[in-house]
């Protein structure tokens, strides 16, 4: 049983030194661009003290890169990109309510 502890401990090993060297561009990985931001120069990274480099790569995976997404909608085959619009339009000042809800007109003439 140790055998497969010390195996899948030497796999996620191997994994933490990669995520490591895609941060500086090294390697067989590289960052998504929503995870651009975490990229460190080699110079820097190099001559960085161990805690620095802990508290870099613990900010790279902590981050979910939802802050970076564009707020565009491109089209299946990726020829054309436009800018997101509203889910729901409404003119300036309009009250909102929902779609269900019943509207009554008031009757100013008396019978």
């Amino acid at each position: 049983m140790n055998t497969v502890i010390d195996n899948v401990h030497d796999i996620v090993r191997v994994q933490t030194l990669d995520l490591r060297a895609a941060l500086t561009g090294r390697g067989n990985f590289a960052l998504a661009s929503a995870f651009g931001r975490h990229t460190v120069p080699y110079h820097v990274w190099a001559t960085a003290t161990e805690e620095r480099k802990a508290a870099l790569f613990s900010r790279y995976l902590r981050d979910t890169g939802y802050r970076c997404q564009p707020r565009v909608v491109t089209s299946k085959n990726g020829a054309l990109t436009l800018p997101a619009t509203a889910k729901v339009a409404k003119k300036p000042g309009q009250r909102s309510r929902s779609r269900a809800a019943r509207t009554r007109t008031v009757c100013t003439t008396k019978r």
